[in-house]
């Protein structure tokens, strides 16, 4: 893992967000921890079994859990009704990391244990360019199956008001990181538009582009604000 990815780990963005985000806690592991869990599937020291316990109860009894990454690839392959990344206790922990390939690819690096509150309905997810502090651009993901021809107007004036192009500014671009890529969840009420962050990462080609394409729409993610003044939506492929 290069330094400059290292800059985006979790645990150094979260609480500049955190009232825009997900509920969230981090509890540092020493790498021998992280091998048990990972290698073996078990947890030998009693207070981090505890202290997991303590923080599942306390995001309201189901989490999402992740190291660096997700071991989400083995969750694509479980044949259960439940969602498998819906953890409830210790133990579903323990299975789901020992059977993913991705964690172990990354046991070399710090690996703290993040636990985010399980939520039912993240709503539409949008991925967010962010250069030089300035919200450019605005895709939404492609994975997501959700029809909202009728609300795009909507989403669009959101994503371009005053309000919102600040929050990314002054949270993000002027505190946190001048150059990312934000997820976000959308959900749509009769009161209005409620924006949670889901993750930051790194600005470039190796992050995916939604609708955009890091060379054709170059001069989009990187300065579009600026030339146009105003940001840029993405609903399907152009």
């Amino acid at each position: 893992m290069k330094v400059y990815e290292s800059q985006y780990d979790f645990e150094r963005w979260y609480n500049q967000v955190k009232e825009l985000s997900i509920e969230s806690q981090v509890i540092q592991i020493t790498k021998e921890q992280a091998e048990g869990m990972i290698y073996r599937g078990t947890i030998n020291d009693k207070v981090l079994y505890e202290t997991i316990e303590k923080a599942i109860s306390e995001l309201g009894g189901s989490v999402f859990a992740k190291f660096r990454r997700s071991p989400k690839d083995y969750a694509t392959q479980s044949l259960s009704d439940e969602n498998p990344m819906k953890i409830q206790a210790v133990r579903q922990l323990l299975t789901l990391v020992s059977h993913s390939e991705r964690l172990v690819e990354d046991l070399n690096y710090p690996n703290p244990l993040i636990l985010r509150k399980w939520e039912r309905d993240i709503g539409i997810e949008f991925r967010c360019f962010i250069c030089n502090q300035q919200l450019n651009a605005v895709s939404l993901q492609p994975n997501q199956s959700e029809q909202i021809d009728k609300d795009r107007g909507v989403i669009s004036e959101y994503f371009n008001s005053q309000e919102i192009i600040e929050i990314f500014k002054e949270k993000i671009g002027k505190v946190l990181y001048p150059h990312c890529v934000v997820d976000v969840g959308l959900m749509m009420s009769g009161d209005g538009i409620k924006m949670k962050i889901i993750e930051i990462n790194p600005f470039g080609k190796m992050a995916q582009s939604g609708y955009f394409s890091w060379v054709i729409d170059r001069d989009i993610l990187f300065e579009g604000f600026a030339k146009t003044g105003k940001v840029c939506l993405r609903f399907q492929r152009e």
